[in-house]
């Protein structure tokens, strides 16, 4: 699977987001999700809010026998319009599966997507989750004082978000400081200067539909207008690039890195031969640089 994955899939799917191909939910579901790995626990279409929403579910990756290990969970990507987190090959759940095998648990969510609903149902959607995973992480053995949000491109705007502005975990009682660790990958923090360098038809038929066309609530949607330079924010901040992602993921990467200071001791950590779609579908592979990253990262907590 893994050179299928290298050869074909990743290329394909470069091109079909490029052209415009996947829209909505297209191709994303898969059976691939029925799979199994040895020591690993599966959870699969765990609710996080009390509705039959199938996008308000999650699947759980858990290492079984084990007791107190950290808990990521994953926001994937898709430009606020596609995406889930049984996408393709469910490449997201061989994510899971294999961090729990290094006894990582990991809960993969889905959230509500454009055009249908406003990037605030999205920040809404994934800080419910992460709030359901922290209040039930003891269930699953897990060590809720170890929670890890980890984001993927549009996934890690949305993750960012609710790490930051104190409004979305509020609305479930908590406070962002219950996020011990967090993984911005590949994604965009200051949503006006996106818009104002996108091109006329990306702008009408990516951004406008999900952040309409207000500057104030652009910049009420950015990250880094709720970063407070140099003051203290998380214990741990871990910033991922891909080596050939996109010239303005790695400008606002680092402009997210220089605003957060202290708090981002190694700035942006670059993932070497890969790019922005690779990198995520090659996450699972033992030695590769997101991977070990990412796995590093987590067992410092």
């Amino acid at each position: 699977m893994t050179m299928f994955k290298r050869k074909v899939i990743v290329p394909l799917i470069a091109v079909c987001c490029l052209t415009g191909i996947l829209c909505g939910s297209c191709i994303m579901f898969s059976s691939f999700h029925t799979k199994h790995v040895k020591g690993v626990k599966q959870l699969l279409d765990v609710p996080y809010l009390n509705d039959d929403i199938y996008k308000h579910q999650m699947d759980i990756f858990l290492p079984e026998g084990e007791k107190c290990f950290p808990m990521i969970v994953f926001v994937h990507g898709g430009g606020w319009h596609r995406g889930d987190r049984k996408a393709i090959i469910d490449v997201y759940g061989d994510m899971g599966r294999s961090w729990a095998a290094h006894n990582i648990g990991t809960a993969v969510i889905s959230y509500r997507l454009g055009d249908e609903h406003l990037i605030d149902k999205q920040i809404s959607d994934v800080a419910a989750a992460v709030a359901w995973v922290y209040k039930n992480a003891e269930k699953f053995n897990a060590d809720n004082k170890k929670l890890i949000v980890c984001g993927h491109s549009a996934g890690a705007h949305l993750a960012a978000m609710i790490a930051f502005d104190p409004e979305w975990l509020g609305k479930y009682g908590l406070k962002p400081d219950i996020i011990k660790g967090l993984i911005l990958w590949s994604g965009l923090y200051d949503v006006k200067e996106s818009i104002a360098e996108a091109k006329g038809f990306i702008r009408k038929k990516v951004w406008y539909p999900i952040f309409g066309k207000s500057e104030q609530y652009w910049k009420r949607m950015s990250p880094i207008s709720f970063i407070i330079k140099k003051n203290p924010v998380f214990s741990k901040i871990l910033i991922l690039c891909a080596e050939q992602d996109y010239k303005t993921i790695k400008a606002q990467s680092r402009k997210i890195a220089e605003l957060l200071g202290q708090n981002c001791m190694n700035g942006v950590e670059i993932i070497s031969g890969e790019g922005h779609y690779s990198a995520a579908f090659h996450a699972d592979e033992e030695g590769n640089p997101a991977f070990e990253k990412i796995v590093t990262f987590a067992r410092s907590l």
